[in-house]
């Protein structure tokens, strides 16, 4: 707000978006069909091929795995002036973390912006709606979390590759994120009936570097292996169930928790103050623990001990 420089940062890595030459678009290939990872351009470096766990560094030049000495002699090169893990900075309001690695990582944004989206399954619409309606929720003595949450309704998409890139749009530029729908154990459906002519959104579709604080998925299963793949891929709380999920058409369940929640998270005036992802899931669950497989959602991931 005053104009001066609070820190700089000089290492410019990205995620790699131009075109490859054909030899390391067949070793990417390759990469991908046999180990998780993403393509990023180091300098001085190159191309390569990052691993999540356990970390490696494989250039996609010669398939050799980058040594470590390269590794600190790149990092002193490009090294920023501040130790954000240090201070605790926020700038331009993306809270930043040296991961003591290879890079200054963006762990989510803090824009208080929230969106919601589900399958075209009319028992979802009320579900989102609920949840829209507690975000834009006046809260005591304040403003709303936000006052114009982003309904997605059911996706504008209509192939595989689209809607994972709206989804994927969808977690990079929202802090908060609230999807009812079905699942698996590894996917959520976008689009199309569960057994036909259907369109999910599966582990391998998440991209790097979602930026999304607090993503709630109201979907069977999806706490299982989605959930742990959307944290590794930086969304920093997954909250979901690692079971089965009921919703009707005469009641929503569904709906009622995720008002509840909701009015927690946000702090708006039905719930008085705001609890972390965490506190309010725990709440809300004991709130309609009675009601057996309901949509009481049990599983966390990730870090939801914070306030959105």
């Amino acid at each position: 707000m005053i104009g001066k420089i609070a820190a700089f940062r000089k290492m410019p890595v990205s995620d790699f978006k131009f075109d490859l030459n054909p030899r390391i678009k067949k070793r990417l290939e390759i990469m991908k069909e046999n180990m998780k990872g993403g393509v990023m351009f180091i300098p001085d470096v190159g191309v390569v091929w990052v691993t999540p766990k356990p970390s490696r560094i494989i250039s996609l030049e010669n398939e050799r795995e980058v040594g470590e000495e390269i590794l600190k002699v790149v990092m002193q090169k490009y090294k920023t002036n501040i130790n954000f893990s240090e201070l605790g900075w926020k700038l331009g309001g993306m809270g930043l973390e040296n991961d003591g690695f290879l890079r200054t990582s963006v762990k989510g944004v803090d824009n208080n912006q929230g969106a919601v989206f589900r399958v075209d399954d009319p028992k979802c619409w009320d579900d989102i709606k609920a949840a829209e309606s507690s975000m834009e929720k006046n809260r005591p003595k304040d403003y709303p979390w936000d006052s114009n949450v982003d309904n997605r309704d059911v996706l504008d998409c209509s192939s595989e590759s689209g809607c994972a890139h709206i989804v994927n749009q969808i977690l990079e530029e929202n802090e908060a994120v609230y999807y009812s729908g079905h699942g698996s154990n590894y996917c959520i459906l976008i689009k199309g009936e569960k057994n036909s002519n259907k369109i999910n959104f599966c582990s391998k579709d998440v991209a790097y570097g979602r930026q999304t604080r607090l993503f709630v998925v109201s979907a069977c299963y999806a706490g299982n292996g989605l959930a742990e793949w959307l944290v590794e891929k930086w969304v920093r709380c997954v909250i979901a169930d690692d079971g089965e999920l009921y919703d009707y058409n005469y009641w929503s369940p569904c709906a009622a928790w995720a008002d509840a929640f909701w009015d927690r998270v946000t702090g708006n005036v039905d719930a008085g103050y705001r609890r972390t992802p965490h506190e309010a899931r725990i709440e809300t669950n004991n709130l309609f623990g009675w009601i057996p497989r309901n949509c009481n959602l049990d599983v966390e991931r990730g870090d939801c001990n914070f306030y959105i």
